[in-house]
């Protein structure tokens, strides 16, 4: 069983700062027996943490990161790639690391792209989606992403 929480972020208010608008919960696999009230009790739990007004937050860099993603969603690579550098230049992360690694890799900017690979996995040097990527890029363009490897570890079904 594997639990995903996401929030939604509604536009920067006056002051610049980000507002939760809504959040989902999705699990995904099989859930184990008796874990539902647990389950049950999580979700709960997260929904009423939630709930306070200063937990609704976001820091400079949180907040370029989800930006980014909604570039990335409008299809605008280019203004992804400044966001994820800003995120990263005010606090790096092996997960912003990793998008903005594989977004360089999609657009075939192969040595930044290792580049990502290598400063993400020197924060954490057993993330697996990292390692998949800095392998995917030792391939030929073409033999990339294909197969049983065409997705991140995390998200491969």
């Amino acid at each position: 069983m594997i639990l995903f929480f996401r929030r939604r972020f509604s536009p920067p208010n006056h002051s610049g700062n980000h507002k939760a608008a809504n959040a989902r919960v999705f699990v995904r696999g099989p859930v184990p027996a008796g874990a539902f009230p647990l389950l049950l009790s999580l979700v709960a739990a997260i929904s009423l943490a939630g709930c306070r007004r200063d937990s609704t937050e976001l820091r400079p860099a949180e907040a370029l990161f989800i930006e980014a993603q909604d570039a990335l969603a409008a299809g605008d690579n280019d203004l992804a790639l400044k966001k994820l550098t800003e995120s990263i230049e005010r606090q790096p992360d092996e997960w912003v690391y990793f998008e903005r690694a594989r977004l360089n890799a999609e657009l075939g900017n192969d040595d930044p792209a290792k580049a990502d690979c290598e400063a993400g996995l020197a924060l954490n040097p057993e993330n697996p989606d990292l390692k998949w990527l800095q392998k995917e890029l030792t391939k030929s363009s073409g033999g990339r992403f294909k197969g049983r490897n065409a997705r991140p570890p995390r998200t491969a079904k």
